[in-house]
């Protein structure tokens, strides 16, 4: 498993009645530990060596993480810089890429596994 292999990119509509500023993302879900802030941390098989990375826009780019928790602002997560259209309208739409992702060196049991989180956009 090498990070980029497997990546899906998904696209969420957007719609807000508030769209003016700048558009921040906050994801809420339990982090793998020793992995970067972006990995959810998965159940079922593996559950400490397999995760799930989060990124900003169509493909793996780890210069635009999606980031957990409540970031900069204490409340609203982190600035959105990729993958998000229709900025400062009442309609868009956000992109975003999933892979799995391994920590460590072991080997990972064949098996079921899943990872949830909860999204939430706001301007600011």
């Amino acid at each position: 498993m090498d990070g980029y292999k497997n990546a899906k990119t998904t696209t969420v509509q957007v719609s807000c009645d508030y769209y003016q500023g700048t558009p921040y993302i906050r994801i809420d879900g339990a982090v793998l530990s020793g992995a970067g802030d972006n990995v959810l941390k998965t159940t079922g098989a593996n559950p400490s060596a397999l995760g799930i990375a989060l990124y900003q826009g169509s493909d793996v780019n780890t210069a635009y993480p999606l980031r957990t928790g409540a970031g900069e602002q204490g409340k609203y997560g982190y600035k959105i810089t990729r993958g998000f259209a229709g900025q400062n309208t009442g309609a868009g739409s956000f992109m975003f890429t999933a892979v799995p992702y391994k920590h460590g060196s072991g080997t990972l049991n064949a098996g079921t596994f899943s990872a949830t989180a909860t999204m939430s956009i706001s301007y600011l």
